[in-house]
């Protein structure tokens, strides 16, 4: 059924993955395929990860501005790296997203977990 790989390489490029999820549709009962197909569900996700934490651990504060370039980075790589399949940016946060990001790059969508906020966007 699915497979999950970690580190996968990009089709092209020399950068890597965080997370390949790939589910062989052929392997699905038709009714699945159908509901998957409709709610935009793809064989192949390209997953990128990022994680926001552990800022007590460190003396000094690292920029925001540094975590936004972060962000872009792998956007940019999921944007031009890969040309089918679903596209996702998973960030997760110790804290409260404006912690770590500037606050006019933080919407209202945010999903709590416990005490960790994460979001998930769909390229």
């Amino acid at each position: 059924m699915p497979y999950i790989q970690v580190s996968r390489p990009y089709p092209k490029g020399k950068y890597r993955v965080d997370i390949f999820l790939k589910i062989p549709k052929s392997k699905l009962p038709p009714e699945i395929v159908y509901r998957w197909a409709n709610s935009g569900v793809c064989e192949e996700n390209w997953i990128e990860v990022k994680f926001f934490g552990g800022a007590e651990r460190k003396t000094g504060s690292e920029p925001k501005t540094r975590h936004l370039g972060k962000l872009l980075e792998a956007l940019l790589r999921l944007k031009f790296y890969v040309r089918e399949g679903g596209k996702y940016l998973l960030m997760a946060f110790n804290r409260e997203p404006s912690y770590y990001l500037p606050k006019r790059e933080i919407g209202e969508s945010y999903k709590a977990f416990g005490k960790t906020c994460y979001k998930i966007f769909k390229i």
